[in-house]
């Protein structure tokens, strides 16, 4: 694994830093599909603060410990809804089909008899706001909850307003929990930097002081770890370029002087 790519969106951490309340929440709310509550989960909070890596963390967690479950997570900036029905259809028909009408996916699917009581479906749709054509495949999953025993949907977003556009009809039939991811403070980043560096170098980079006037920078301006890695990376491309060590304390300093 190069180096860089731990700190980008894609790289998912060896240690998932702090976010108790929001990961218990997130328990909580997979307890409740467990005891057969349909509710959807709504999560949102600007970007860059953990909304993503903390459901994954649970969502894997969740997976592991109850057998017959599954668990969907889409990415709706690069997912279609046909392609969604099409996942969600191979894991409840037990088949894999060609690339079909979504309408077609649904017939299939409230076609089949569900033989496990216990059952467990959970879907995840980051970014839900994003994919065309979301609303109606959010209705196609509300008759798909239906069906199963035991269903959950949770839905991933940077506003609690960008839920609205769904409509009140819509609205009523999912019956969201909302859940709202506050930024990162300065010790959370300060935490989240250190296990990153700690996980991808094999030698001391940088001086907690320097790694700590990073962190206080950033979540004076956003506590966004996103801003914060690609400040560190700023710093450490300074470093190199100038031929300085790759210590780069000091030059961490100076990219946050600079901003």
């Amino acid at each position: 694994m190069l180096k860089l790519e731990a700190f980008t969106d894609d790289y998912f951490p060896e240690v998932v830093v702090d976010r108790e309340k929001e990961k218990l929440a997130l328990k909580d709310y997979l307890l409740k599909v467990l005891e057969g509550r349909k509710n959807a989960f709504y999560i949102y909070g600007i970007p860059g603060i953990g909304k993503t890596t903390i459901t994954k963390y649970v969502l894997n967690q969740f997976e592991d410990a109850n057998e017959n479950s599954e668990i969907l997570y889409v990415n709706c900036e690069i997912s279609t809804p046909n392609l969604t029905m099409k996942e969600i259809h191979d894991i409840i028909c037990g088949e894999t089909s060609a690339k079909l009408p979504s309408n077609y996916y649904l017939r299939r699917i409230l076609n089949r008899k569900i033989k496990e009581k216990d059952f467990t479906l959970v879907i995840a749709l980051d970014h839900f706001d994003r994919m065309s054509r979301v609303i109606d495949l959010l209705w196609k999953l509300y008759h798909i909850s239906l069906k199963i025993p035991r269903f959950g949907l949770i839905l991933i977003s940077t506003s609690e307003l960008n839920l609205r556009f769904i409509g009140k009809r819509l609205y009523s039939r999912l019956n969201p929990i909302l859940y709202e991811f506050k930024p990162y403070n300065a010790m959370q980043l300060y935490e989240i930097l250190k296990a990153r560096l700690k996980e991808v170098y094999d030698r001391k980079i940088a001086e907690k002081s320097a790694l700590r006037t990073l962190a206080n920078y950033v979540a004076s301006r956003s506590g966004n770890v996103r801003e914060m890695f690609q400040l560190f990376l700023d710093a450490l491309d300074f470093a190199q370029t100038n031929g300085m060590k790759v210590l780069i304390s000091k030059v961490i300093v100076q990219v946050t002087n600079r901003k």
